[in-house]
């Protein structure tokens, strides 16, 4: 894009200092940020200083912006920076996820219950699985959306306020534990990745 492009722009704080900025496009899909800015999430300050009975986790802002305009209060509400991965690393070996344990540490780790709304493709599932992995698999209600909606925004525009928390209600499920499950009642996974030589 051009530098001389209208964009939105999400600024991040950290106990009310501004730490990183983030912007994009209005018409496009450019994202550009703070150079050396600070990884965390997204509205993280208004959820630490929220009830965290029940904490959503979009993607990316504009997802979050979508759960906010669908009625969900803003001090429950986090955005993932930077998207998914694009690589299966993992979140035991990954770098990009340890703004997830400094958030844990700086009082996350209290919240009674994540939803876990990332897009509807690979490495959003990729994303959901090692969140569930940070946050603990018993807190953790994730809902997978239905095929032509891929993220919490879409559906805002095709369905409304009213229908995605609908959906969110009534869609959610636990993150399986243990026991005996249906392939239906299980989270869709992210592609397998299969490593070997070259052919």
């Amino acid at each position: 894009g051009s530098v001389n492009e209208e964009a939105v722009f999400f600024g991040y704080l950290k106990n009310g200092k501004a730490v990183n900025w983030k912007a994009r496009s209005v018409a496009g899909k450019f994202f550009t940020q703070k150079k050396g800015g600070e990884q965390r999430f997204w509205n993280l300050d208004r959820v630490l200083g929220g009830p965290m009975d029940v904490v959503y986790v979009t993607e990316g802002e504009t997802d979050a912006l979508a759960l906010a305009e669908s009625g969900y209060p803003d001090d429950s509400i986090l955005a993932f920076p930077g998207g998914a991965p694009a690589g299966g690393v993992g979140a035991a070996t990954e770098r990009r996820y340890s703004h997830v344990l400094d958030a844990l540490a700086q009082g996350l780790a209290k919240a009674g219950k994540f939803v876990l709304l990332t897009d509807n493709d690979d490495p959003g599932r990729r994303l959901r699985s090692d969140l569930v992995s940070l946050f603990g698999a018993a807190k953790c209600r994730t809902l997978d959306f239905p095929e032509g909606i891929k993220d919490v925004n879409e559906a805002l525009i095709k369905w409304g306020a009213e229908d995605v928390r609908h959906f969110i209600t009534d869609g959610q499920r636990e993150w399986p534990i243990v026991g005996l499950y249906r392939l239906s009642e299980l989270p869709m996974p992210p592609a397998l990745e299969l490593w070997g030589p070259p052919f």
